[in-house]
């Protein structure tokens, strides 16, 4: 399993919980359907190296989506959100 790397949040990200981790740049390599998260990763560079994340959102998508590529080539998703604002 990856070593957990965490990005660093200025106080009002944290209070507001403004996510960092950025959205995809090309906002057409995932699609969402049937109930999964879809993604080309070769339209996905920020995903290419251990240690790359994408924040996924909109779309149909119920929920927003983190994902990560882990430092063994493995991918992590899980489910992005502030677990004290609810």
């Amino acid at each position: 399993m990856a070593d957990i790397k965490f990005n660093k949040r200025n106080i009002f990200q944290r209070f507001l919980g403004i996510p960092v981790t950025l959205k995809p740049g090309n906002p057409k390599c995932w699609n969402y359907a049937g109930g999964k998260l879809t993604i080309d990763l070769n339209q996905a560079p920020e995903l290419k190296q251990a240690g790359g994340a994408l924040r996924f959102e909109g779309g149909g998508l119920p929920a927003r989506v983190l994902v990560m590529r882990e430092d063994d080539d493995g991918f992590r998703a899980l489910q992005n959100r502030c677990t004290h604002m609810g």
